[in-house]
């Protein structure tokens, strides 16, 4: 599907559209776990995209597209569940009778579940000219100082949010939440306009990447533990391997927590790193004429030369 540009858009948003314009062709033709994949990836990075829009001022996007999007981007987790689920269960199960038995339960309902995804996909296939004209009507506007203070903002929420989660919040899927909040500071940063990258931000990026690598593999056991204990729906447990899926996943969350502990301090309030070390983000400097000051034309103060020391 060729993607018409009737606006014109920094590289950084182009390059998003054009990711997603690919990866709905390429989910359409086979929807495959590597297809599937970049899919969900592509959808994250447009989401990101409109979250960062509306902390941008006029740059608000369609509330209808972006329900589609969160739509789109369910049906698509559910058959990537199943994916990583066989592929764990490959890795996980040693007996090969398990193995059967889980893999035909997963795959009862896998032809289904793709139709379902590759129906979705055909009746979205304007969604990229939508999601093209939403984000360079408003975003694709604005210049790199409104950018920069836009995605600055975004980090900082998400991190907070992400800390608020982690050290407040009791509820099973907390640390999931965490998982989702960190995920859209990695796509934030990447979308930083300058580069290289501040280093600030790349060792910021590092530390979130590595964090979000921890859960991503935590989340793998949690999923993995549900199809063993039975917590699926219309799949039988096995107890011998859940428990040991589930002593896996209390050493795995001691260590994710510690992790996270060092990332996201509870009490902090900005966790957005300075990057005015950056020359691109240094500020100018301003100079005037000493005839200007004096004349009340500016405002900026100029130093009288330093004197020569005597020899």
């Amino acid at each position: 599907m060729p993607l018409i540009r009737k606006h014109r858009s920094p590289p950084a948003v182009d390059r998003v559209v054009q990711d997603l314009d690919r990866a709905l062709a390429a989910t359409i033709a086979s929807p495959g776990p590597e297809e599937v994949h970049a899919l969900r990836v592509a959808l994250k990075r447009v989401r990101s995209l409109l979250r960062l829009a509306r902390h941008t001022p006029g740059c608000g996007t369609p509330k209808r597209l972006r329900r589609r999007l969160d739509r789109l981007f369910d049906v698509a987790g559910r058959v990537r569940d199943r994916h990583v689920l066989l592929a764990l269960l490959a890795n996980e199960v040693p007996s090969r009778t398990s193995i059967g038995h889980f893999r035909t339960r997963l795959m009862k309902d896998a032809p289904k579940a793709d139709d379902r995804l590759q129906r979705a996909l055909r009746r979205h296939e304007r969604m990229v000219e939508e999601v093209h004209a939403a984000l360079a009507g408003g975003l694709g506007r604005s210049g790199p100082a409104a950018w920069r203070r836009a995605l600055n903002k975004a980090i900082n929420i998400d991190l907070r949010d992400a800390a608020e989660h982690l050290h407040r919040d009791d509820a099973a899927d907390a640390l999931h939440t965490v998982r989702k909040r960190i995920k859209h500071v990695v796509h934030a940063i990447d979308l930083w306009p300058d580069r290289p990258l501040p280093r600030a931000l790349v060792r910021l990026r590092q530390r979130c990447r590595g964090a979000e690598q921890l859960l991503g593999t935590r989340q793998d056991l949690v999923m993995l533990r549900d199809l063993l204990t039975g917590t699926r729906k219309g799949h039988a447990a096995d107890p011998v391997l859940a428990a040991r899926v589930t002593a896996r996943l209390h050493r795995m969350e001691r260590r994710v927590r510690s992790e996270l502990n060092a990332l996201l301090p509870e009490g902090a309030d900005h966790f957005v790193p300075s990057t005015r070390s950056s020359s691109a983000l240094r500020p100018k400097r301003k100079t005037a004429s000493a005839g200007r000051v004096a004349a009340g034309r500016s405002t900026v103060t100029v130093k009288p030369a330093a004197r020569r020391r005597s020899k």
